[in-house]
Parts: C-alpha cells; sequence; structure tokens
C-alpha cells in the first residue's frame, strides 16, 4: 500500500510541473505556429536550450510547418494530452530540429545574389548573344591574309630603303658619266670652231645646261639623300625643282609637265582678260590675225604699256607663270628681273634654232650638217617640249605638229624686227592655242591629285621609285635605261 500510495502520489505529482519549473516567473500566454492544443500547460516556455552556433541563414529563415508540428508533437503525452518536454529532452529535441533546418537550407537550392552571378535568365540572354556574334570579330577571317609580324615588316622597310637609296645613288652616278660625256661635247664643239664648221649646236647646248643644272643641285641632294633619306618623297611632292634630272621618273616628269600647263593655262586666262596687255600683243604680232584689236573704253584709247616695270606686280606673276619662272614671296623688282633674264636669254636660243631651221633642207646633202643635231632630231625627240615650255608655249596635252608649229611662228617673228622685252615676253598670249575644255580637264587632275591623302601619294611615289628600280636590276646589264634627259644624246659622244 505504502508503495502503492507512494506510486500514486508519485504519479499524481509528476501531473504538475517540475519544481524547477515553477520557480520561474509567469510569462506572457505565446501561441505556437501550427498548434492545435490550448491546454494551460502550453502557455508554459519551453527551457531555454545551450546556444548553439548555426549559420545566419539558418537563424534569419522562418522554421519551416513541419518542423514545428514536430515540435508540438513533441509535447503530446499518453492520453491525448500535450506534455511539456523535461529539461533532459528539450535540448536533445531541440538540436535535432536545428540539425534538420540546416540539411534542409542546404539541399535546397540558394537564392542567388549579385556577387553570385546573373540570373539564369541574364545568363540565357548573354549566351545567346555571345552565339550571335559573327565569327569575324572574334577571330582572324580564314583564308585573308595573315597580319605582318614585326620582323616582316623591319625586313619590308629595309628592302624599300634599299630600293630608294640604289635608285637615287644610280642618278647621282649618271651625273657623273654625263660629266665625261659633257667635256668630250666641249672638245668636240671647240674643234669645229676651229675647222669653221660652225659653233655649237642647240641639242648640245641643251644638254650642257641641263648638266650644269644638275651639278648645282647635287651637292644639296647628296645632302639629302645621306642624312634624311625618308622625306625624299616628299621632296619630289612639294619641290621636285630640287631633283636633278637623273633622278626623275618618267611618270613624276608627266605630273610636273601637267603642274607647268596648267599654271601657264590660268595664267594666259588672267592676262587675256587685260586690255593693256593685248594692245602689247596686237603691235608685236602686227598683222597676225589670232589677236583681235583693242577695244575703247568711254571714248578714250587704251594706252598699252612700254615696259615690264609698268604691269602691276599680279600681272608681272603671271607672265612669269607663263615661262614657269618662280615668283612667289619676291617683290616686284625681282620679278622683273628674273624675266628680263630669261628674255636674254631666249634671244640667244633663238639664234641657234633658227641655225637649225635653215639648215633642215640640207640635212641630207650637206655633210657638214650633224644628223644628231638637226631639226629632225630635234623634232623627233623630248627637246621640242623643252624649247616649247621655256618659250612659254602650249608643251603638254598637244601633239608634235602643234608644238612645232607655235615654234616656228616664234622664230619667225623676231627674224625681222626682235620684239622688246614686254613684247617677247607677252607673245605667248598670241600662240597659245588650248581651250576651256583642257584647262578644265588639268585642273580636275590637280584636284584629283590634291584630294589624295599625304600618306597616299608618298606611297604612291615610293612604290613608283621602288617598281623602276626592280626593273632597272631585273635587266641585262648592256640593256640597262637611265632616267637623265641628257642620255638622249649618247650617241653624240659615240661620234666624238
Amino acid at each position: 500500500m505504502a508503495l502503492q500510495q507512494r506510486g500514486i502520489a508519485t504519479s499524481s505529482i509528476a501531473s504538475y510541473p517540475s519544481p524547477s519549473m515553477s520557480r520561474q516567473a509567469p510569462l506572457e500566454p505565446q501561441t505556437h505556429l501550427n498548434s492545435k492544443v490550448s491546454s494551460p500547460e502550453d502557455k508554459l516556455p519551453p527551457p531555454n536550450p545551450p546556444p548553439r552556433r548555426t549559420s545566419s541563414k539558418a537563424r534569419i529563415q522562418p522554421q519551416p510547418a513541419s518542423t514545428a508540428a514536430q515540435t508540438s508533437g513533441a509535447r503530446i503525452a499518453c492520453g491525448g494530452k500535450e506534455k511539456a518536454p523535461t529539461t533532459e529532452t528539450a535540448p536533445a529535441a531541440r538540436e535535432e530540429q536545428q540539425v534538420s533546418e540546416v540539411a534542409a537550407k542546404e539541399n535546397a537550392p540558394t537564392p542567388t545574389s549579385s556577387r553570385a552571378g546573373p540570373p539564369a535568365a541574364l545568363q540565357r540572354f548573354s549566351s545567346k548573344q555571345a552565339s550571335e556574334v559573327p565569327q569575324e570579330s572574334k577571330q582572324e577571317v580564314p583564308g585573308g591574309p595573315p597580319k605582318p609580324t614585326l620582323k616582316e615588316r623591319a625586313m619590308k622597310l629595309y628592302e624599300t630603303a634599299k630600293y630608294l637609296f640604289k635608285f637615287y645613288l644610280e642618278g647621282i652616278k649618271q651625273i657623273w658619266r654625263d660629266r665625261e660625256m659633257v667635256s668630250k661635247l666641249r672638245a668636240r664643239v671647240k674643234e669645229r670652231e676651229e675647222k669653221g664648221l660652225g659653233g655649237i649646236r642647240w641639242v648640245e647646248s641643251q644638254m650642257i645646261q641641263t648638266h650644269r643644272a644638275n651639278m648645282r643641285k647635287l651637292p644639296l641632294f647628296v645632302a639629302i639623300l645621306l642624312i634624311l633619306e625618308e622625306i625624299l618623297p616628299l621632296v619630289v611632292i612639294y619641290a621636285p625643282s630640287l631633283l636633278p634630272s637623273t633622278c626623275v621618273l618618267p611618270s613624276q616628269l608627266a605630273k610636273m609637265r601637267s603642274e607647268e600647263e596648267r599654271r601657264r593655262a590660268n595664267a594666259v586666262k588672267a592676262l587675256a582678260s587685260d586690255e593693256q596687255v593685248r594692245k602689247v600683243v596686237d603691235a608685236t604680232m602686227k598683222s597676225d590675225t589670232k589677236v583681235q584689236p583693242p577695244s575703247e573704253q568711254e571714248g578714250q584709247a587704251v594706252v598699252p604699256p612700254t615696259t615690264l616695270a609698268s604691269l602691276n606686280r599680279n600681272t608681272l606673276a603671271s607672265v612669269a607663270d607663263l615661262f614657269a619662272l618662280n615668283h612667289w614671296g619676291r617683290p616686284k623688282s625681282l620679278i622683273i628681273s628674273s624675266i628680263e633674264k630669261h628674255m636674254a636669254y631666249l634671244r640667244k636660243d633663238d639664234v641657234m634654232l633658227l641655225s637649225a631651221l635653215e639648215s633642215r633642207g640640207q640635212e641630207t646633202f650637206a655633210s657638214s650638217v650633224d644628223e644628231e643635231t638637226s631639226w629632225t632630231k630635234l623634232r623627233d625627240s623630248d627637246w621640242l617640249w623643252k624649247a616649247c615650255s621655256k618659250r612659254g608655249l602650249r608643251s603638254s596635252e598637244a601633239s608634235s605638229a602643234t608644238m612645232e608649229s607655235n615654234l616656228i611662228t616664234w622664230l619667225q617673228v623676231g627674224r625681222t624686227e626682235p620684239p622688246s622685252d614686254l613684247g617677247l615676253a607677252l607673245l605667248p598670249l598670241a600662240l597659245y592655242d588650248g581651250t576651256v575644255e583642257e584647262l578644265v580637264k588639268l585642273e580636275g587632275e590637280f584636284s584629283e591629285e590634291h584630294k589624295k591623302g599625304l600618306r597616299q601619294r608618298t606611297a604612291e611615289v615610293v612604290e613608283s621609285v621602288v617598281e623602276e628600280e626592280r626593273r632597272r636590276m631585273s635587266e641585262p646589264a648592256g640593256e640597262k635605261t637611265t632616267t637623265t634627259e641628257a642620255s638622249e644624246g649618247k650617241d653624240l659622244d659615240k661620234k666624238a
């Protein structure tokens, strides 16, 4: 009985809270999540479990419903009544609950953050964009030329510089070879004068003058070649007059002639609109029908000028352009001096040309007439262009017959009564037969050439020089040609 009573007492005591729990202060009633039992025992809080280190994710995330149900189910005792967990079982149940929560969080997909990368939709979009990028931007075009390496570019620059140096060095050597030829020509002229067979011929004088001009240009050109070889293409483009004639390509010479003719045509156009200039031309040509008589303005006759000094500077600059004389940056007095000096040279040159013109009927029969310096040789060679250019006559975009006819007219005008310096300087206006269409064509070529950039024009000059040097080196030793203008008279050296 005592044991039974004791057991009854024990069981009755067990239905009440433990002394340790009764000593705690009463708390506000709290409702557990997903709890369906509202007995008085539910209002008592469970004992605080020992602190356990968990991840921040486990503390932040709310408690799952299944875990709350397990916690509330652990409190239900036998007989369908909820029983508060004891101090021994509560920590173990809480630990199991936290372990299950951590395991569930680790197995579940974690939310993405900005550090982890873009969302799946953005990843799919970026991958689609990457697939749509053309292959040309990712890699080189298959079959295209590979990009040259640094060594290949250095070798190409070396080859280009080598060909440039060889070409201009060959031009310098040609000047020294022409020097020997000119000395033989002078000896030949002296011997002919002693025998009474005449003096120097026009072609011979032109060869000597060309060589003399090349010798004057040689020191500066050699300095540029040895010190600043890279600027030689710029010299060809902007200052071709600094180049010796032995260092000018035929293509470059054609461009120089075209530019000279363009300036001459513009000068003729500017001078033809001046009434005073037209009066002088009419007086010079006398009965020539190419020049119209001057008009009168306001009942007064236009008084023509008598000297070069009576012209203004702009008119003098146009006259200088007729004869390809330099006038840039020069005052009026220097321009007049340059024109007068050139007129004196033309008077002496006309005498030799007249001698060749008068002897053209004796070329076949007279043995004293040198066939290589005759008028026929002049007409069929490049010297005809030079003779017309020096006299301000049309020398580009014209046939040989036209140039020969204009040159003969020039010589016949000054045969009987030589005109004054002013009349001789304005004589090209009466003989110029260029048309407006030709001037427009020259202006178009000039504008097209200047539309090209400096790099493109320089590349064209370098390419033409390299091609010419390669062609010359590929020729046999006995067939190599030169670019010198004086080489046209090489047969004269053979006869000397």
